[in-house]
C-alpha cells in the first residue's frame, strides 16, 4: 500500500480552503485536478467530525469503529510512528492535564484521488485549559487521515509537538507531585460488591508487605475468578491497578487525583469477554471502612456504581467464598 501523502492535492486543498464561502468550491477544485473529487458533507468527513467531538468529550470509544486495528499515527515526526495503544495513552494525558478541550472553528474536508485513494483533512485550532495554572493553551492544528476502505489506517498530525510535548510534561509534573507516602488509605480484607450495571462479587484484598502493593482475588456471581494487582507509583504520584479475568476480560484505573486518603479519582477501561469496550472516569470513596461506593462514567456520561460493604466471617458467603478463591488460585497458578 502506498503511503506517500498526496502533496499535490493538500496544497491545492489548503489554499481552496481559504475560500470556503465560496459557492464555486467544489467545482473549483475539480477544474484544477480532474482526478480529485472534494466533499465537506460526505460520511467520513462526518465520522471524523464525530470522532473529533468524542475525542474533545474524552470519549475514546469510537476510535474502536474508524481506525484499522493496525493503524498507525504520525505525530509531527514521520520517524515515530505509534499504535493505538500508544495512541490512547497519549489521549488520556491531554486530557489529564488539559480541561475544556476544544478544536474551534475546524474545516473538514475529504478528497478522493485517482492516484492516492481517499484523505479526510482538518486545519483546526487546538485549545485547552491548563490543569496546573488555569491558562489557555493553544496552538495550530492539520490532521491528515488515509482511508482503506470504511476505516482509517493512518493519521498525519502537524502542530509544534515540542511546545506541546513539554507543557504537557510541566503541567502533568505539577499536578501529580511524587511523594514518598500513597495518600490513600488502603481498604484490605473480604468485601462484598454489589451492582447493577456489573456482576455481583465479591473481593478479597490484602497487602502483602510494608510496601504499597496491594493483591486482589475477585469471585462474581457467574463464577468468574479474577487476579488484581494494586500498586502505588511515587514517581508518577499515581495509583495503578489492573485485573484479568479467567473468561477473557480485564480492566484498569489509573488513580491521579486524591480529595483526603478516602477519596480518589482516575480513569479507567475495561474488556468485556466479547471484546466490548468501555472507558472514561472513575471515582471511589471510603466511608470509614463500612462501605465504599465506586462511580464509572464513560464518555457519553452513562453512570456505573459498585458499592462495597465488609464481609463478616460469619457470613455463610465468607467460607464459601475462601473456599473458591483458593481452589482458583491454585488452578489459575498452575498448581
Amino acid at each position: 500500500m502506498d503511503i506517500s501523502v498526496p502533496n499535490k492535492g493538500f496544497h491545492m486543498i489548503r489554499s481552496v480552503v481559504v475560500l470556503l464561502i465560496s459557492a464555486i468550491f467544489v467545482p473549483q477544485v475539480q477544474a484544477q485536478d480532474a482526478a480529485v473529487t472534494t466533499s465537506m458533507d460526505d460520511e467520513k468527513s462526518k465520522r471524523v467530525e464525530g470522532f473529533l467531538d468524542a475525542y474533545i468529550a474524552g470519549n475514546f470509544d469510537p476510535a474502536q469503529e474508524i481506525f484499522e486495528k493496525d493503524v498507525t499515527f504520525f505525530w509531527a515526526d514521520l520517524s515515530k510512528p505509534m499504535g493505538i495503544e500508544d495512541w490512547n495513552e497519549a489521549v488520556k494525558a491531554h486530557h489529564a492535564g488539559f480541561a475544556d478541550i476544544a478544536m474551534p472553528s475546524r474545516v473538514v474536508v475529504t478528497s478522493d484521488y485517482e492516484e492516492y485513494g481517499s484523505w479526510t483533512y482538518v486545519w483546526t485550532r487546538w485549545s485547552g485549559t491548563n490543569r496546573a495554572t488555569g491558562e489557555t493553551f493553544s496552538l495550530p492544528l492539520h490532521l491528515m487521515y488515509q482511508w482503506e476502505g470504511d476505516r482509517i489506517a493512518r493519521e498525519f498530525a502537524y502542530f509544534d509537538a515540542e511546545r506541546f510535548r513539554t507543557t504537557l510534561e510541566a503541567t502533568l509534573a505539577q499536578i501529580n507531585k511524587p511523594t514518598d507516602a500513597c495518600p490513600w488509605d488502603w481498604a484490605h480484607g473480604t468485601w462484598r460488591v454489589a451492582s447493577d450495571d456489573f456482576p455481583n462479587a465479591i473481593v478479597h484484598w490484602t497487602k502483602p508487605t510494608e510496601h504499597d502493593v496491594l493483591h486482589g482475588h475477585w469471585i462474581d456471581e457467574d463464577g468468574v475468578y479474577s487476579r488484581e494487582l494494586i500498586g502505588w507509583e511515587p514517581d508518577k504520584g499515581q495509583i495503578f491497578a489492573r485485573a484479568f479475568g479467567d473468561d477473557g476480560s480485564r480492566g484498569n484505573v489509573t488513580v491521579t487525583s486524591f480529595d483526603g486518603p478516602n477519596k480518589m479519582g482516575g480513569s479507567f477501561e475495561a474488556r468485556s469477554p466479547d471484546g466490548t469496550m468501555l472507558s472514561g472516569s472513575f471515582e471511589i470513596v471510603n466511608m470509614d471502612n463500612k462501605k465504599m461506593v465506586a462511580t464509572f462514567t464513560t464518555g457519553d456520561g452513562t453512570e456505573m456504581l459498585r458499592t462495597f460493604t465488609p464481609l463478616a466471617q460469619d457470613d455463610p458467603d465468607y467460607a464459601k467464598f475462601q473456599s473458591a478463591m483458593r481452589a482458583a488460585v491454585m488452578k489459575t497458578s498452575g498448581l
